[in-house]
């Protein structure tokens, strides 16, 4: 059975090795490794790239063309259809070399760090409900939550008026929203570059949303 990862979320923070993984595809976007959007890479064993068919097709990835026929060029370039996006590329290069500089292990511990502060922090806000697990280590950095009679999206816009930036609504996950009988949720992210004054800045960022809708 070909197995494919979705490191999207866990390439920016975690070391990953596709050898030990043995992994037949492993994909990620670049945004989440602090580089531009509209970018990612695809890995993927020999073999199965072989026995893959192009999806896109253009300038690049055919190797000769007839009128009774066509054949494809070598891989990796037959699944390289068209002008390829060099300045994302060589930001994608970049941004992966500084994450190889600051360690994986390093931004790992510091984003489990905050996370636990963050869940300390806000224990005392009065009308939160916090989803996921009840160990902070296994939050990842994410932290998503609701008060009680405010809604995520005016929260959210509050909470960017501070100059806090969080993410409402139901983060593609319909069937979870569900689950937990609720409509949406709101998620506050760390990364390494965060620190404990933006944890408070979320703080009085809730508080203000509670006085501004009397909670």
């Amino acid at each position: 059975i070909p197995v494919l990862i979705d490191a999207a979320q866990s390439i920016g923070h975690l070391p990953l090795d596709v050898q030990a993984l043995n992994c037949d595809f492993l994909v990620a976007s670049a945004h989440k490794m602090c580089g531009p959007t509209g970018v990612g890479f695809l890995y993927a064993k020999q073999a199965r790239l072989l026995e893959t068919e192009p999806l896109l097709l253009g300038g690049g990835m055919v190797d000769e063309v007839s009128i009774n026929g066509s054949s494809w060029a070598d891989i990796p370039q037959r699944f390289e259809a068209g002008s390829p996006n060099l300045a994302g590329v060589l930001g994608l290069a970049v941004a992966a070399a500084y994450l190889d500089s600051i360690g994986r292990e390093h931004i790992d511990a510091r984003i489990r760090a905050l996370t636990q502060i963050a869940a300390a922090t806000l224990l005392d806000v009065d009308g939160m409900t916090v989803y996921g697990p009840d160990s902070a280590d296994s939050r990842a950095g994410i932290l998503s939550f609701n008060i009680d009679n405010i809604h995520p999206h005016d929260l959210a816009h509050i909470a960017g008026e501070h100059g806090v930036a969080i993410r409402a609504g139901h983060h593609c996950c319909q069937p979870l929203m569900a689950h937990l009988n609720v409509t949406s949720t709101a998620r506050a992210s760390f990364n390494f570059y965060n620190n404990e004054s933006d944890i408070l800045a979320l703080k009085e960022s809730i508080l203000d949303a509670k006085r501004v809708f009397g909670g």
